[in-house]
């Protein structure tokens, strides 16, 4: 019988073959073929004896592989013995809580990944630890994780006492001069993943986001590119800020070297032309002015 520890880095690293940012790639047919022939058989075996970093590790690849477990020989019964071993672990942690802080956002992030419908009853449980978690988590793993929690939970399970809790999180951190710069490096997938959960942030704390974009060092800006910084500026205005038309000047100012920073202006200056959907698809592909 395989070790656990040697199947869970082997779909690891058969995830790495499985689907990137682009739409239009392929999975290998080799990396499918073995799964199929030589490892969902050896999974069923020892989902019982698992972590919960190699169940995510697991999940994480069927996801980048576009495995639907529902419809693979033995699907069903595999995501039966995964539902049974996350909440048998879940069970287990509710005193101590997860021993890693990245332990809970990669188990959301597996979850969310792969094709499957889980159950109300894992999802309610993994949403009350975790809830109780997150003030540990940095600012990947928060926004990440809200990410795959509107995903999975939407409103039947997220409340508005949930919503008002992680919102508390997300103020806590903005306020935090000590995180500055792990804010920074996030404020896309942070700015996306409050829009995502429908939280609504009040005048202030708006603000404090929109100061956080507009503040983003110049070298971290250049490393995740102008796209990224786009499309927090998108869903800061999603979560209704309106932009004066100053800031847009300062903004304009600041990336003026930059490919693409007329249709940045556009975001700020425009306000309603926001809601073009002919523009956001430009913002968010790169594509117009000076391109």
């Amino acid at each position: 019988m395989i070790d656990v520890i040697a199947l869970s880095t082997t779909w690891t690293r058969l995830g790495k073959f499985g689907v990137s940012g682009s739409r239009y790639f392929v999975v290998d047919p080799r990396a499918l073929a073995f799964v199929r022939d030589a490892l969902l058989s050896r999974t069923l075996a020892r989902v019982p004896d698992m972590t919960v970093r190699q169940v995510s590790n697991v999940l994480w690849a069927m996801g980048k592989l576009r495995l639907k477990l529902a419809e693979e020989k033995n699907g069903q019964y595999l995501t039966e013995q995964i539902e049974a071993r996350v909440l048998d672990l879940l069970g287990k942690l509710k005193q101590d809580g997860f021993k890693s802080p990245l332990d809970g956002p990669q188990l959301w992030l597996g979850l969310g990944m792969c094709q499957y419908e889980w159950s109300t009853a894992l999802l309610r449980e993994l949403l009350t630890l975790s809830l109780a978690e997150m003030p540990k988590w940095d600012a990947q793993g928060l926004s990440q994780t809200c990410m795959q929690m509107a995903k999975l939970c939407g409103d039947t399970l997220l409340t508005p006492a949930h919503k008002d809790q992680m919102k508390g999180y997300y103020v806590r951190l903005f306020s935090d001069a000590a995180r500055k710069a792990e804010v920074a490096e996030m404020i896309s997938s942070i700015a996306k993943s409050l829009n995502a959960m429908q939280l609504t942030l009040g005048p202030s704390d708006l603000e404090g986001l929109v100061s956080a974009t507009m503040n983003v060092p110049l070298p971290i800006a250049r490393a995740r590119g102008l796209n990224d910084l786009t499309a927090a500026l998108i869903s800061c205005v999603d979560l209704g800020y309106q932009p004066s038309a100053q800031e847009a000047e300062a903004w304009l100012a600041w990336m003026e070297e930059e490919r693409g920073a007329a249709l940045v202006w556009l975001v700020w200056a425009g306000g309603g032309e926001l809601e073009n959907k002919s523009h956001r698809g430009l913002l968010r592909t790169g594509r117009g002015h000076g391109n």
